[in-house]
């Protein structure tokens, strides 16, 4: 036997170190039941103790750790907690030990991950804003019709590049037209392959506006068709945020009609020599000729430029003869570009003038502060300017008046906001989220955009010229094919739109199972030995039963028929079907669950055995158990079951649990008109699992009828005389005291009721604890079989029991005793070694009364017997208590005395008188406590073979020592704490006292020298180490006026760093520029590296007397200091004092 994971109740804990018992070896193995006594130690015995159950199916085992004596009998025991039956009603069941129990947490399954695809447009597109009306495939295999790559000046992030090392690489997107004749409305779509996702969980996709700047939506100035060689001034400004692609704002010049006219175009452009500064601008001129924009010249300069600032422009024009020059202007930066047209580009120059006008593209643009002024030759302002459109109010409101601002859904102008001004209409555009359901899996083609099989799910009202994203919820369990498509806007405007990021996540609910040996996540596929769910979802180990995501039976016509059974099913158990166990949790409500069985050869065939339903959502989970007790072989399963009533319910399964149900034979408990449960939230269950209650009813409660006239719980046909029967119980209802008899049979165990008969009752048992009760015939018996019994006519209550044991007969009894245990072996006086035990108190019998118990220590605490404490020494046992644990305390003191003899820890019945006599012996526990040996810290542990430190001779060095022991052993009291004894190794010796200090000490000659330490407490216990130092000549600088040490220059790194280690260098500089090389400062006592670290010296007059003071240098160098004078500054020499002086200086030098 093996006494393993001492519980300790000082520390909570279960103390390692185990105590082993074991008897002397049997040849054979000992028929039950056996006596003995067992030697005990800290080691396996070489033999264990062997016995023979004969029949039975448990041991009892009674052992004294005392004494050593046990004695092994047969047993039956039943505890409920393998016991499978129904958890809510009053019926008949068995308890096997055989009974196999399949357990599944879901925690070791593969976790569902959502399948996303996904069209980011990472590729090369061959070109870009070229709209084609017939349908392309994407990069990622999507199609798309009546649209254009579109390329921002960006550049891409990760997820959107074909190639993440190239950091220059722009984000691609795809424009969808918004509706211009002849190419139709732009759509994109998903088609089938590697772009359907099994289900339809979500949509996700980024979009923005596109509007292209046209000449016949522009704004214009009414009264100037006529103007010629003039200026046009205009501050101009792109709202905040800047589209991503490249918005430009135009100033129009001899605008006769929208197709004849020059325009200063200046556009956001790409920053390709750092993308992400976003901070260049391209100046364009173009000439308008019957409709067709000719370029006539372009600069895009190096400089941070923005549109989103607002910028005064400058467009001067000048025609003579068949020639016009025009020059443009850009905040301070003059002549941005400039050309003389004479019809070289595009046909003849715009000579005849026109009207002032303003157009962008893809931005919120701004244009206020308008002004024309006239031009001489060469395009150079003359004359006076013109206000066309003032900022201020009230100026403002008529300036308005004399613009064209059509159409209004382009343009508009604002007073309210500053500046005033005329601005861009922001556009709308309507996006459809077009569905068209399809098979995963399939290989048809989605119908042609615009086919009725496309059902508009969701318009989107998109407004801005900046990407918004967008996130649709579809959750279907259907697979779709998903279309983008443009609606158009009521007045036939072309507004497009460029959609990017595509995203499609799956929904489905998949088929999964626990890996069984040779498979993996890819290779695991559903057998009948193993736990499945169907149309599931399995996260964080749970499975999601979500009819959300359940399937339908589809036909080759594509109709939905019925719907697909959503389950998590029990492996086929061959010796059968008991119960179904699991927890739930119904997030979506109403759900019914039904528990169904399955004959093992046709597993198909489901037959229902359970059905509820759950009409409110749950915030917590739930147990279920479902009793069958078929013999049949076959499967279990829980169902979210899908009808009318329950169409949208989500159900969480946890911790699943199936039982067999084997043929019953003698060695199975059973229970009749009982209930064996753990979910009885009236009921106390001694280890917060099953009980068995049993009923005083015949109808109450119980499915089915329970006709029999008494209830019963009976044990396992005994295979041994019948000695002892043990039980816990309480009554099941508060207020109806029960009454449990005990029965026996000699008639077998299937005996009719008549022949058993009463051999003793408990009565009285009472609803408010769990007690023990006992029953043991004075002279042993030999039943077949025992009962437990609870009558029906009224006259008992029902009972709860547990921890039913029957037994062969019991040990001989021994007179009861008081008893102490300390540690087996000495514990250390140092708690952090071995750890500081415990002293354990046990009756050998429990009392019926609060006993109290003291707990005396012999000998006392002294320098010579140590030290010995407990954390407690009156102990109190509450009645029915019997054992109790006192901690040593840390604090403790070894010694010769108390490691050899140790102390005495005796326990003395204090109160009641009864129990003094009760308790008739007394025996006493021995601690001992060992002394042990200081152990030396520093210096290092054992002995040093090399040189430890280098010792400068002749000057004297700090020998530090820090030794641990026990506070009572570390004083520095003389002749009685820790005694150091130091010998350097050049025939000296000193000794110190304590656990930590310095003692100082100078060689006088060079060498290795070997040092011993040794560290002594007051008990004798003692460490020692030995090292050796290294004594040399103190290096000193040679090419300095006066000799430096290494060692002192070491103490500044700086100043040694500065010289790049030469320590010849370093004592001659002046690193901190305070006038003095390093070795004046060695020699005047200052910090070289710190310019305020100076010698000083004072001069005071005190009562007519000069006296001069200064701080000596009191550091192991000496040195001499000497005061010399001058009676006035411009005397030549310095001289040794003499009266009449008043200047005076102190020399400082070695002596």
């Amino acid at each position: 036997m093996c006494g393993e994971n001492r519980y300790d109740a000082v520390s909570d804990t279960f103390l390692p170190d185990p105590v082993y018992w074991g008897d002397a070896s049997q040849t054979v193995p000992l028929t039950l039941p056996v006596t003995g006594v067992c030697g005990s130690g800290g080691v396996p015995p070489e033999h264990r103790i062997r016995v023979s159950t004969a029949g039975s199916g448990c041991v009892h085992v009674l052992f004294d750790d005392l004494t050593g004596a046990y004695r092994v009998t047969r047993a039956e025991y039943q505890n409920f907690n393998g016991w499978a039956a129904p958890p809510d009603v009053f019926t008949d069941s068995n308890g096997q030990v055989g009974k196999q129990k399949i357990t599944q947490s879901f925690d070791g399954w593969t976790t569902n991950v959502t399948q996303r695809v996904t069209e980011y447009f990472a590729g090369y597109p061959a070109e870009t804003n070229v709209f084609a009306a017939s349908p392309s495939v994407t990069f990622n295999g999507w199609v798309r019709g009546s649209s254009a790559y579109a390329v921002d000046r960006l550049p891409a992030d990760a997820d959107n590049t074909p190639d993440p090392a190239d950091p220059k690489l722009r984000n691609v997107a795809v424009a969808l037209m918004g509706g211009e004749s002849g190419l139709g409305l732009g759509y994109i779509h998903n088609q089938a392959g590697a772009t359907l996702p099994d289900g339809l969980g979500g949509i996700s996709f980024k979009s923005r506006l596109r509007q292209s700047a046209n000449p016949f939506e522009a704004v214009y100035y009414k009264y100037g068709f006529a103007m010629q060689n003039y200026l046009v001034r205009v501050n101009v400004r792109a709202a905040d945020p800047l589209p991503p692609e490249s918005p430009s704002v135009s100033v129009l010049g001899y605008y006769s009609d929208p197709e004849n006219f020059y325009e200063f175009r200046v556009t956001q452009i790409p920053d390709t020599a750092f993308p992400v500064r976003d901070k260049r601008i391209a100046f364009e001129l173009y000439k308008w000729q019957s409709g067709i924009p000719y370029r006539l010249a372009r600069s895009a300069p190096g400089v941070n430029l923005s549109l989103n600032v607002e910028t005064r422009l400058e467009m001067r024009m000048y025609s003579v003869g068949s020639m016009t020059e025009i020059r443009c202007k850009f905040g301070t930066s003059d002549n941005v570009v400039s050309y003389s047209d004479s019809g070289q580009t595009g046909g003849p120059a715009l000579t005849q003038g026109g009207t002032i006008g303003f157009m962008s593209s893809d931005c919120r643009s701004g244009f206020s502060a308008v002004e024309s002024q006239p031009t001489s030759s060469g395009a150079v302002p003359t004359g006076v300017a013109t206000s066309l459109l003032s900022a201020v109010e009230p100026t403002f409101s008529s300036d308005v008046s004399n613009w064209s601002l059509a159409p209004s859904c382009r343009w508009e102008a604002l007073a309210t906001v500053t500046p005033r001004g005329i601005y861009a209409v922001e556009p709308t555009q309507t996006l459809g989220v077009y569905l068209q359901p399809t098979e995963w899996g399939t290989e048809g083609t989605p119908a042609a955009p615009g086919a009725a099989a496309w059902t508009l799910a969701h318009e989107i009202l998109l407004t801005g010229f900046d990407d918004a994203t967008h996130q649709i919820p579809v959750e279907a369990w259907r697979s779709h094919f998903v279309m983008l498509r443009v609606i158009g806007r009521p007045d036939g405007r072309r507004v497009d739109v460029v959609v990017d990021e595509l995203g499609l996540s799956g929904w489905r609910g998949q088929t999964g199972s626990e890996l069984s040996p040779g498979e993996d996540e890819q290779t695991n596929l559903p057998a009948a030995h193993e736990w499945t769910a169907t149309e599931a979802w399995v996260s964080e180990g749970r499975v999601d039963l979500d009819h959300r995501r359940g399937g339908r039976e589809v036909d080759a016509l594509g109709a939905e028929g019925a719907w697909l059974d959503q389950s998590v099913r029990s492996p086929c158990m061959m010796t059968g079907a008991g119960m179904l166990e699991f927890d739930y949790q119904v997030l979506r409500a109403p759900a019914r669950l039904t528990v169904q069985y399955a004959p093992a050869e046709t597993p198909d065939a489901w037959q229902e055995v359970s059905s509820w339903v759950v009409a409110e959502a749950m915030t917590a989970f739930s147990h279920a158990s479902v009793f069958l007790g078929t013999n049949s072989a076959g499967y279990l399963r829980v169902l979210n079951e899908h009808d009318d009533a329950c169409g949208d319910a989500r159900v969480l399964i946890d911790h699943a649990v199936a039982w067999d149900e084997p043929p019953v034979d003698d060695t199975a408990w059973r229970a009749y008109n009982a209930k064996i449960s753990d979910s009885d939230a009236l009921r106390v269950m001694l280890d917060e699992s099953k009980a068995c209650f049993l009923n005083n009813s015949q109808t109450a409660e119980t499915d089915p009828v329970q006709d029999r006239a008494l209830p019963f719980l009976q044990s396992p046909v005994l295979a041994f005389q019948f000695g002892s029967l043990t039980f816990m119980a309480r009554a099941y209802d508060a207020g109806t005291p029960a009454t449990i008899a005990i029965y026996a049979s000699t008639n077998g165990c299937a005996a009719p009721a008549e022949r058993w008969f009463k051999v003793h009752e408990f009565s009285d048992i009472s609803h408010v604890l769990y007690q023990t009760y006992r029953f043991a015939p004075s002279v042993p018996a030999q039943f077949d079989a025992i009962r437990l019994v609870v009558a029906t006519d009224g006259s008992s209550g029902r009972a709860c029991v547990d921890d039913v044991a029957v037994c062969e007969p019991d040990a001989v009894a021994v007179a009861p005793c008081l008893t102490a245990l300390g540690p087996a072996t000495p514990i250390s006086e140092r708690a952090a070694l071995e750890g500081d035990g415990q002293v354990t108190v046990r009756l050998s019998e429990p009392y019926p009364e609060t006993v109290e118990i003291r707990l005396d220590v012999s000998p006392g605490a002294s320098a010579a017997n140590g030290r010995l404490s407990l954390a407690a020494t009156n102990l109190v046992f509450e009645a029915g208590s019997v054992e109790q644990h006192v901690a040593i305390n840390a604090v403790k003191d070894g010694t010769a005395l108390s490691g050899a003899d140790g102390f005495t820890v005796t326990p003395v019945m204090v109160s009641p008188a009864a129990a003094q006599l009760y308790y008739s012996a007394s025996v006493a526990a021995v601690v001992r406590v060992q002394n042990d040996a200081p152990v030396i810290v520093s210096p290092g542990a054992g002995t040093q073979q090399q040189p430890l430190v280098t010792v400068p001779c002749g000057q004297p060095f700090n020998f530090r020592w820090e030794v641990t022991d026990v506070a009572a052993d570390c004083t520095d009291n003389v002749g009685g704490g820790m005694q150091i004894t130091w010998g350097f190794g050049d025939g000296t010796q000193s000794i110190a006292w304590g656990a930590t200090g310095v003692i100082a000490h100078a060689y006088a000659t060079e060498g290795v020298k070997t040092v011993s330490m040794t560290a002594c407490d007051k008990d004798g216990a003692a460490d020692e180490i030995s090292f050796t130092v290294s004594v040399v000549a103190a290096p000193v600088t040679s090419a300095s006026p006066v000799p430096v040490p290494h060692a002192w220059l070491d103490l500044y790194p700086t100043a040694l760093s500065a010289a790049g280690g030469d320590y010849e260098q370093a004592a001659q500089d002046d690193v901190d520029s305070d006038g003095h090389a390093a070795w004046q400062e060695y020699v005047a006592g200052s910090d070289p590296t710190n310019q305020f670290s100076v010698f000083r010296a004072h001069v005071a007059v005190s009562n007519g007397t000069e006296q001069v003071t200064w701080t000596p240098d009191l550091g192991p160098f000496a040195r001499r200091y000497t005061v010399e004078g001058k009676t006035n500054l411009t005397d030549a020499v310095w001289s040794a004092r003499e009266p009449g002086m008043h200047f005076y200086k102190v020399n400082v030098s070695f002596p």
